[in-house]
């Protein structure tokens, strides 16, 4: 018999779902994390605009595809009723005028339904 020369190794199996899950979410948090140490060194942003409030990845990667111009979103971690969350948030103010004046510019996508984005003091959300 004659041998085959470069055969191919056989793929990986796939990873788990939950083990792909567990680092899309892992992503997240560690972008939420470099956020909250960028505001704790930005004394001069003093409000920004609350998007929503996501606790499952899918919706995450669902509003990023809004991030229009890239770098206006960002996220801070957020426990809500006992979960890990994020809020979603848009844009970097100095002052209560400049964010209520961009709340114009905000994707109509966060604007559907229920959801009304709103002013918040960013300072705060660093609060314990």
């Amino acid at each position: 018999p004659v041998p085959t020369a470069g055969r191919a190794a056989a793929p990986p199996p796939p990873a788990p779902a939950a083990s792909v899950r567990s680092d899309a979410r892992r992503s997240w948090d560690e972008r939420a994390q470099r956020d909250r140490r960028k505001l704790a060194g930005e004394k001069s942003t003093r409000y920004t605009i609350q998007l929503m409030l996501a606790c499952e990845i899918p919706s995450l990667t669902d509003a990023w595809k809004h991030d229009l111009p890239a770098g206006t979103m960002w996220l801070l971690p957020r426990e809500h009723k006992g979960r890990a969350c994020f809020r979603i948030l848009w844009g970097r103010y100095p002052t209560l005028q400049a964010a209520t004046a961009a709340q114009s510019t905000v994707p109509s996508h966060f604007r559907r339904g229920a959801n009304r984005p709103a002013v918040i003091d960013a300072q705060k959300t660093l609060l314990p």
